[in-house]
């Protein structure tokens, strides 16, 4: 368990990364990939939290 909380770190601060990085930015492309680091952000910070709680994605379904 201890590499998936530590792969949910890294996408979440790969998430942040990409959000500070593009952050002035207007373009369509960079558009999507401010999307896609606030999607990843999102996703891994709900998988963290879940994971503190001790919910499991098996007891999600």
């Amino acid at each position: 368990m201890k590499k998936y909380i530590l792969v949910n770190i890294c996408a979440l601060l790969v998430g942040i990364g990409i959000l500070i990085l593009f952050q002035n930015d207007s373009n369509v492309l960079y558009a999507s990939v401010k999307f896609i680091g606030l999607c990843l952000t999102l996703v891994s910070a709900f998988l963290i939290i879940c994971y503190f709680f001790g919910i499991t994605l098996n007891k999600l379904e």
